[in-house]
């Protein structure tokens, strides 16, 4: 029992510092969007709103599902699948992915919880062109599932762009899709 009981301390350790791990290696979690794995930021805060009510707003892109309140900070929420023109999901989107904190966070719509991922090790491979210029790295996980570390902050800054570049006239973007972008 002694050796069971080390073993799992020495397993809990390894995971508590992924600093030791090898490079491209280590427990991450990510999410499947639109028929893609997609790796969340290792040093990005994230969080799970279950069946959030998102507040739409009129007169936007539908790439901007709407507004939810997370603890008094008003987020924007996109629909990275419209937004990337990628399948839309098998079943109905009701969770959404938050990432970052205060003022700098934007959620994303998601159909299913993310998971955790053990990675494998990085591999050289062209992204799928919808993640053109939003790609930081690929990695197989221990399954051989293909992993894409999407940056989520230069996805978020290219759609506060496409919303404020609406047509003249139309409503400017919502002040947290510009704090969202710069994050």
């Amino acid at each position: 029992m002694t050796d069971d009981v080390t073993d799992a301390e020495a397993l809990l350790a390894r995971l508590a510092r992924p600093g030791d791990a090898a490079p491209g290696t280590g427990l991450r979690y990510g999410y499947r969007l639109g028929g893609l794995a997609l790796l969340v930021d290792a040093g990005l805060k994230s969080e799970v709103m279950e069946a959030a009510r998102l507040c739409p707003v009129p007169r936007t892109p539908p790439a901007l599902a709407g507004l939810v309140n997370v603890r008094g900070n008003i987020v924007p929420v996109f629909d990275l699948e419209q937004a990337l023109g990628l399948p839309p999901p098998d079943q109905v989107p009701e969770h959404v992915l938050v990432l970052g904190e205060g003022e700098a966070a934007a959620g994303v719509r998601i159909a299913r919880l993310p998971e955790s991922v053990r990675l494998a090790g990085a591999v050289e491979a062209a992204p799928p062109p919808a993640l053109a210029g939003h790609v930081q790295g690929a990695w197989h996980d221990v399954h051989g599932t293909l992993w894409w570390a999407l940056d989520h902050r230069a996805c978020f800054r290219q759609l506060q762009r496409e919303l404020s570049g609406l047509a003249p006239g139309g409503p400017p973007p919502h002040p947290a899709a510009a704090s969202a972008a710069s994050a």
